[in-house]
């Protein structure tokens, strides 16, 4: 893993980032191949809908209504 390279093993990465990192090449996958047979990856376009909806409600807009802009990720 790189960020042992990185690092020099001294980070360990969260579990939650490895499911995250999981859920994001399931949906770059069905991305690509959504684009062979788009109906049939509605319920994909769905959850990231919602998800993405939720993290928004949920996280991003409080710490902007709050100005803590700054424990946002840079490319929120």
């Amino acid at each position: 893993m790189a960020s042992s390279y990185t690092f020099g093993g001294t980070w360990k990465p969260h579990p939650a980032l490895k499911r995250m990192r999981c859920l994001w090449i399931a949906i770059a996958l069905c991305s690509v191949l959504a684009l062979f047979a788009p109906y049939a990856f509605v319920p994909v376009l769905l959850a990231q809908l919602i998800y993405k909806t939720l993290w928004l409600g949920a996280y991003a807009l409080p710490l902007l209504g709050s100005g803590q802009k700054k424990k946002l990720p840079a490319g929120s």
